[in-house]
């Protein structure tokens, strides 16, 4: 993942990684999980771009909620559709 992709290349990318994830063999997700990790601040990085897509997985990957949500409030013109966990984001402080 660290190197450079075409868009739509990285997108499928993050696709095939959040579909691992969320499979239904708990087994495999954990081992998904743990190898996803290792590359946890390439998913930051990606998790800026405008598809979000990065931002489902560290959703369900970073143990760190604080530091995760703090990053998505930080988000520039994020996707419609991360309006809704950036709302939630701003509960965590309260």
């Amino acid at each position: 993942m660290g190197e450079e992709l075409q868009p739509a290349a990285r997108h499928e990318l993050l696709s095939t990684i959040w579909r691992c994830l969320c499979g239904e063999d708990e087994e495999l997700d954990a081992a998904c999980s743990a190898a996803a990790r290792t590359g946890l601040w390439q998913l930051y990085r990606d998790a800026a771009a405008p598809s979000g897509a990065a931002a489902l997985i560290l959703n369900l990957l970073e143990s760190d909620r604080a530091r995760f949500h703090n990053f998505i409030r930080q988000i520039e013109n994020p996707p419609k559709w991360l309006s809704g966990l950036i709302e939630r984001s701003a509960e965590f402080d309260e």
